[in-house]
């Protein structure tokens, strides 16, 4: 994990040649907040999350019920219009509806670019609030948990995010009801917090990121108790 430098893309490490919003404006809405935070990247990194930035939204926009995103589907909206100009994006999300046995028609997201969306806000959010930059491969356990459906959030993500009176904690409200997000200790992992990201009142966004490092517990880094959360762990057993 290394110092946060403003010379350096936060992603992959590279020379920075130009800032980024954290979170995008394009998850926003106008007008935007004020003072909208950036932070260094670089073309090759920004131009590469564009595009999924550009599906997210427009998959976001599609299964989401909140009026800010209904307005952008209808004739002239953002979404319509990212759709009438770039036809194979169109063609994508088209091809992914499918009937279910109610004959209601749903979706099926290319999970690995939602994800990488949510890992790489995740990696920005930790930036700004923490000033240390870790391998934007060591944010782990990412997923999305749309609000339409049964309750799917990690019980320890879902419980760590409320008081001891079960009452929400307070998160940070970058737009509100459009975009806030929160960092919680969980009883998952000693060593990693989890992030908690809420798109547009539609979306839960969940990753697991180090703790800071002067946050670490000395006994537990003395002893080697640093235990890795979900999938990493999971890997780290089968291979015993």
């Amino acid at each position: 994990m290394r110092i946060h430098s403003s010379d350096t893309c936060i992603y992959c490490g590279g020379q920075a040649s130009e800032r980024e919003h954290v979170p995008p404006r394009s998850l926003l809405e106008r007008p935007f907040p004020q003072n909208l935070a950036t932070l260094p990247a670089c073309s090759k990194c920004n131009r590469g999350f564009s595009l999924d930035e550009e599906y997210f939204i427009v998959l976001l926009s599609q299964i989401g019920t909140s009026r800010s995103l209904q307005d952008r589907i209808v004739e002239g909206g953002s979404v319509d219009r990212a759709l009438e100009r770039n036809h194979n994006l169109d063609d994508r999300i088209t091809s992914a509806l499918y009937p279910d046995e109610g004959g209601r028609v749903m979706i099926q997201p290319e999970i690995d670019r939602v994800n990488r969306v949510i890992r790489k806000i995740i990696l920005g959010l930790y930036v700004l609030r923490y000033g240390q930059v870790p391998p934007l491969d060591s944010v782990v356990g990412v997923e999305a948990y749309p609000y339409n459906i049964d309750e799917m959030r990690p019980a320890d993500a879902f419980v760590a995010t409320h008081t001891e009176r079960f009452q929400p904690k307070r998160w940070k409200a970058v737009q509100k009801g459009i975009f806030s997000y929160i960092f919680v200790r969980t009883d998952k992992s000693s060593s990693h917090y989890c992030c908690v990201v809420d798109f547009h009142a539609n979306i839960w966004g969940v990753g697991y990121v180090p703790i800071p490092k002067q946050k670490f517990s000395r006994h537990a880094t003395a002893a080697g108790q640093l235990e890795l959360p979900l999938e990493t762990n999971k890997k780290a057993n089968k291979s015993k």
